[in-house]
């Protein structure tokens, strides 16, 4: 729209340098969407599961490893590629731990939080 009466030669130019709809994934969609194939985490949650123990789960929409990030104590990672994440821990009772979730696969890496867990 910018280019106006020259939208045509502007797009010429752009193919010309290898500029193109494949490479800028189209140019559908809202600007604000991650660009097409980018690695998503969704459905974070935790939960106890008996005494100290819990579990952090969450959810990809494509098959990557997993790891868990704790503001307090340390990272933990878990190699196997999937969609459905689910790592355990063991905790101190009541306390509260701040931590991130990563996953990661051959085309790149997403990371969400800080998430709160109360134990």
């Amino acid at each position: 729209a910018v280019a106006g009466n020259n939208a045509a030669n502007v797009a010429d130019a752009w193919d010309e340098v290898g500029v193109d709809e494949a490479l800028c994934g189209g140019g559908t969609g809202d600007p604000g969407d991650p660009p097409a194939g980018s690695l998503e985490i969704s459905n974070v949650t935790s939960y106890g599961t008996s005494g100290r123990s819990f579990n952090i789960d969450w959810t990809t929409n494509e098959a990557s490893d997993s790891a868990v990030q704790f503001t307090c104590c340390g990272t933990y990672t878990d190699g196997t590629m999937t969609t459905s994440h689910s790592m355990g821990f063991n905790g101190s009772k009541n306390a509260t731990y701040e931590y991130y979730v990563t996953s990661s696969n051959s085309g790149g890496s997403a990371t969400s939080g800080p998430y709160i867990h109360q134990n």
